[in-house]
């Protein structure tokens, strides 16, 4: 579990966080201040995805007093830059769009990840909010965002996990008002998973993965939600692939890229020498 923190007003800090959503579903705090509307497809990606660097260790392991675990651990960074059409709110408060990135190997679907990425409205400079500042997302935590009246929307929307398990992941970026200014457009992260099985079992996701001679992952947009006070979701009208990446099998898993040392903020797992 990665830690998850956001500070509020001035800069938003970068907040990675895993939780496992099976099954995912929503959870509204004041159902009456907002309603979800299918209303058709969009096909422009707020965000241009790009994924550097991938490492799936595939002999992971460790215990404690009670139990041990053995299994695969998958880790890799994530570049998320807003696009014109997320900058231009055109009178939403708010605007988040969910991916999956569908882990396969040539034995078939291996597991799906999501990650939530929002770029909201944030006002400095006004009287009455904490600090002086007014956000339309007060919150991330736990599988999904708070908006301002107190609505939470959890998990990805009709969205249903599959293989061995669903990881969620969120972010958000600021704008800092008055419109046509922007102080933060762009945001790196890190998605990760584990498949583990306890006490000498091992899942059969694990063993796939263990067998497998190819690995890809394709990252697709599974929805995107608008918030205006209201919360609207679209889903596109087809499963585009915006980053397809083929992963190199080395001695203790598999690699994408290559990762330099102080690019992130904390360490990262590398294929062992």
């Amino acid at each position: 579990m990665i830690e998850k923190k956001l500070i509020l007003c001035g800069i938003l800090a970068i907040i990675i966080g895993v939780a496992t959503i099976v099954p995912i579903e929503y959870f509204m705090s004041q159902p009456v201040a907002s309603q979800l509307v299918a209303q058709g497809a969009t096909d422009q990606p707020w965000f241009n995805v790009n994924i550097p660097y991938v490492y799936v260790n595939l002999y992971q392991s460790g215990g404690n007093g009670t139990m041990s675990w053995n299994g695969a651990g998958i880790e890799g960074i994530v570049n998320f830059t807003a696009t014109p059409d997320a900058i231009d709110l055109k009178g939403a408060l708010a605007k988040i769009e969910y991916y999956q990135f569908a882990v396969s190997s040539n034995e078939g679907p291996i597991i799906n990840m999501s990650y939530g990425i929002a770029f909201m409205f944030e006002k400095l400079g006004v009287a009455g909010y904490p600090g002086g500042c007014y956000m339309s997302i007060t919150g991330l935590g736990g599988n999904g965002f708070t908006f301002a009246n107190n609505v939470t929307i959890n998990g990805v929307p009709n969205y249903e996990g599959d293989c061995s398990g669903t990881g969620m992941m969120g972010d958000v970026i600021g704008d800092n008002l008055p419109p046509g200014t922007t102080n933060d457009t762009y945001a790196a992260h890190v998605f990760s998973d584990s498949l583990l099985g306890y006490n000498g079992a091992n899942s059969q996701a694990v063993n796939d993965l263990r067998s497998a001679q190819t690995l890809s992952i394709d990252v697709t947009s599974i929805c995107t939600v608008v918030y205006d006070g209201n919360v609207t979701i679209n889903t596109p009208s087809s499963n585009q692939v915006l980053q397809h990446i083929e992963l190199t099998k080395t001695n203790s898993g598999f690699v994408y890229g290559a990762y330099t040392q102080g690019e992130m903020p904390f360490p990262m797992e590398t294929p062992s020498a």
